[in-house]
């Protein structure tokens, strides 16, 4: 651990508050975590290493924003994986039911003039049309 050196600052009441807040955040973080938790003294000191890297050299400061463009772009990704898997399942799901429907219509299981499953089949409409459709009417009336 590196040996502080005292210094006094004079701070605005705004700074004042948001140093507040921060500690206030830090410590619920710190709690939730089961971690020990940044004092002021930290907070400003990780606020003062962010300021030197952004302002000291244009390059350290590019690598910044490239760094935090690449976490937020992460975590907008990993966020919208799970929803192209529940797509790409649905959608495989909704191809094996038009092949049994298309079979079973092949078969003679359905007759040959059932608008409906030609519909489907011949992607004229979707499957799920006609449930989203009596679902609607159901909550208008």
């Amino acid at each position: 651990m590196q040996t502080k050196k005292p210094r006094s600052f004079r701070l605005s009441q705004k700074a004042i508050d948001e140093l507040e807040i921060m500690t206030k955040m830090e410590m619920q973080q710190a709690e939730t975590l089961n971690i020990t938790p940044r004092n002021a003294t930290e907070i400003v000191e990780r606020s003062i290493d962010t300021l030197y890297t952004v302002m000291t050299d244009e390059c350290a400061g590019e690598s910044y924003l490239t760094k935090m463009s690449m976490v937020i772009s992460d975590a907008v990704n990993q966020g919208f994986a799970c929803y192209d898997l529940a797509f790409n399942n649905l959608l495989h799901e909704l191809a094996i039911i038009k092949e049994i429907l298309y079979t079973q219509m092949k078969l003679g299981s359905y007759s040959k003039d059932s608008d409906l499953i030609k519909d489907i089949v011949n992607n004229k409409i979707s499957i799920y049309q006609p449930i989203i459709e009596d679902k609607v009417n159901d909550k208008t009336q």
